[in-house]
């Protein structure tokens, strides 16, 4: 049994690509987190509660950026119209 625990392992170690970890690693703390998170649940319950859970706390993040990570500058300036001479150009 602890040698196909070592097989198994070998495999897996050479799945990963190694240049995609380093890239992840380059970004934010937030895809660390969730490339983090994706390997933790996948090891504890299941490949697919894993990456479906890593994809819901994706999207709910991306969502809640979307609408509530503009600051009032930002919000004010994409809401402006533009000056009346130069909107029928």
């Amino acid at each position: 049994m602890a040698c196909i625990a070592g097989i198994l392992a070998y495999v897996a170690l050479n799945m990963v690509k190694w240049e995609e970890v380093k890239s992840v690693f380059a970004m934010n703390g937030f895809h660390v987190f969730l490339m983090l998170y994706t390997a933790a649940v996948v090891l504890v319950w299941d490949f697919l509660t894993g990456v479906l859970s890593a994809i819901v706390i994706y999207v709910i993040s991306l969502l809640l950026l979307r609408f509530f990570g503009k600051t009032k500058q930002e919000a004010d300036s994409n809401d402006a119209l533009p000056p009346l001479d130069t909107q029928y150009k």
